[in-house]
């Protein structure tokens, strides 16, 4: 993680000594979205358990392919359809839940005349369950648990990030994120939430 955000400073720094590009309008235009992201997926019953419970750290997958529709030159929508590996645990077992992530977004951009054009965004996931499956460490057995979890359920994103331009109409992105889910868990007894923090997540992007 230390190495990834050493990797985010200097391609900052470096962004900025580029010539300045010419003013480009992207309002009314639609931008395609590659992204990969390493996350750090956890359980918590509240936001205040995060603070007193040691939990693992686990770096995990995800991958998205998402389409963005400028409103105005600095205002956008967008859309992605990704899969995303979470879940949670502790040092001695843990627990996989892999999603299909629907991602609707609204954010605001810096102008793309800009050489490190940085932008924020929230909004609303839709994830729907492929499979969950409960490991030791200690005996390396595996449990599949999915009838313990919502089929689907609802997480709400926040994400910080910059592009720079390397090509025509083509950026090179990074950025920061985190969600926190609702209730994933079908027992009516159990609250457990879902977290992702941190997050990173490399963007390649072309504006069409």
């Amino acid at each position: 993680m230390k190495q990834f955000l050493l990797i985010l400073i200097c391609s900052g720094i470096f962004a900025t000594t580029l010539p300045a590009q010419a003013e480009e309008l992207v309002k009314n235009k639609l931008e395609l979205r590659l992204s990969y992201a390493l996350q750090r997926p956890f359980y918590a019953p509240n936001a205040s358990s995060l603070i007193n419970v040691k939990r693992d750290f686990r770096l995990r997958n995800a991958a998205s392919l998402g389409i963005r529709y400028y409103v105005s030159n600095r205002f956008f929508a967008e859309y992605q359809i990704g899969y995303s590996q979470e879940g949670g645990g502790y040092e001695k077992q843990y627990t996989n839940a892999d999603y299909v992530k629907n991602t609707f977004l609204i954010g605001l951009s810096a102008r793309h005349s800009q050489n490190v054009i940085f932008d924020f965004s929230t909004g609303l996931d839709f994830n729907v369950l492929l499979d969950a499956n409960f490991k030791s460490r200690e005996t390396d057995d595996k449990e599949a648990v999915r009838s313990y979890f919502n089929k689907t359920q609802l997480s709400f994103p926040l994400a910080l990030g910059f592009k720079t331009k390397i090509g025509d109409d083509t950026y090179l992105g990074l950025q920061t994120f985190g969600s926190v889910s609702r209730n994933v868990s079908t027992e009516v007894s159990t609250k457990t939430m879902q977290f992702l923090f941190p997050a990173f997540k490399v963007n390649l992007s072309k504006i069409l």
